[in-house]
């Protein structure tokens, strides 16, 4: 495929501003932050936008740190009570000086050349790449995962076009997003109060009906996962919610495997109830599948122990907050 990102000329005029919604977030936005100011780009050609979206720990004092140490960087430091990541996106671009968003999680580290980069393109938007830091069993098991689940678009890929018929298989997000701010702006999502909505995936399909979106590598980051158990679960299921908001509709990608989830869960308790040794049997099955999963996603024998640790403690905290969300559906509150 045709590289949709040019050389650039000496004369180049694009100004971009970096959009950044963070929340408690205190261990990662210096790793953050400082890989933006120390980006291969001139400092005259973009502002760095954080919206605080009501933190609790000490994300906003480490960050007017940054700002005090780093006199000659255009960082701009939004503070406002918690309002949810969609929000705070669009609360962000409305601030923003130019026409040109990149939006950034606060885990991510951009690589040095990122900023020069999004400035070879003339594309309306792009989701970018981001590398998972495998330093912790939590970042090689998302690893693991992904790669599976997202072969050709993950990692090392070609570039492509994500389009109405892909759209649900090709893996994509805002962890780093290039978009022209008046396209982002009319393709926001209408409820965007709600902390339940599929706000990452509604965004870029409202964006898919107005404009072509590019799957890019070339736009590089470095994300870097929760560091505990704790944080771990609670992310995967808060996740559940949002996953139930877009895919639970006929057509979606995954509706029929939640169907098949809701029948499975029932028809088990409905067995669990009437043969007492159906638990047994249950959990046997389940440990067998679980080593033959195991073995089949790990590269090497550290994989297998990380892999048959975390998929049960990600399945179980995943199908909770799947149901969760089933039930919010059900009562109009998603």
């Amino acid at each position: 495929m045709k590289n949709h990102f040019q050389k650039i000329s000496r004369d180049n005029k694009m100004k971009i501003s970096v959009i950044i919604p963070v929340y408690n977030e205190e261990e990662s936005i210096n790793h953050c932050l400082n890989a933006l100011i120390n980006q291969n780009f001139p400092k005259k050609n973009y502002e760095i936008i954080i919206i605080n979206d009501g933190s609790t720990d000490k994300t906003k004092e480490n960050i007017e740190k940054i700002i005090i140490n780093n006199s000659k960087a255009n960082i701009k430091l939004i503070n406002q009570k918690n309002k949810g990541r969609a929000l705070t996106r669009e609360i962000g671009a409305k601030k923003a000086k130019y026409e040109n968003l990149l939006f950034t999680d606060a885990r991510c580290k951009a690589e040095k050349n990122l900023l020069k980069n999004t400035s070879l393109t003339n594309e309306q938007c792009i989701v970018g790449n981001p590398l998972i830091n495998q330093e912790n069993w939590f970042g090689r098991f998302g690893y693991l995962l992904r790669k599976k689940l997202y072969k050709k678009s993950f990692y090392n890929f070609n570039q492509i076009y994500l389009t109405k018929s892909n759209f649900d298989h090709i893996s994509k997000g805002t962890t780093i997003l290039f978009i022209k701010k008046s396209l982002f702006l009319s393709s926001k999502l209408k409820n965007q109060s709600s902390k339940n909505n599929s706000d990452d995936t509604k965004l870029l399909w409202n964006v898919i009906l107005k404009s072509k979106i590019l799957k890019s590598p070339h736009l590089k980051v470095t994300y870097s996962p929760r560091s505990s158990i704790k944080k771990h679960i609670a992310h995967t299921f808060n996740r559940g919610p949002k996953f139930i908001d877009y895919y639970f509709s006929p057509g979606k990608k995954y509706f029929p495997h939640i169907i098949l989830l809701i029948l499975i869960i029932i028809f088990a308790v409905i067995l669990s109830i009437i043969y007492k040794q159906f638990i047994i049997y249950f959990f046997i099955f389940s440990l067998l599948t679980l080593v033959i999963i195991s073995t089949l996603l790990s590269e090497k024998l550290k994989d297998f122990w990380i892999l048959i640790t975390f998929i049960p403690i990600t399945s179980i905290s995943f199908i909770f907050g799947l149901m969760k969300g089933l039930i919010l559906k059900l009562i109009g509150k998603n």
